[in-house]
């Protein structure tokens, strides 16, 4: 999905191909993945759903020793 930066959101698309949009803020925990090299990973995203986005905890890249 795309990421927009400036607005702190991404849309992240599901493994069944449905989409979800995804908030961060200033609290949100990043492991092995940066606001900037977030766009094209496959990530983890833990949050709580808020009027259909997600906001999130923790957006995370699975390492190859997780």
């Amino acid at each position: 999905g795309s990421v927009d930066g400036a607005n702190r959101r991404f849309v992240l698309t599901r493994s069944d191909g449905s989409t979800l949009a995804v908030s961060w803020t200033e609290l949100t925990y990043f492991k092995n993945v940066t606001a900037v090299t977030l766009s094209g990973q496959q990530v983890e995203v833990t949050g709580q759903l808020v009027d259909g986005v997600l906001v999130a905890k923790k957006i995370q890249v699975e390492s190859e020793d997780d």
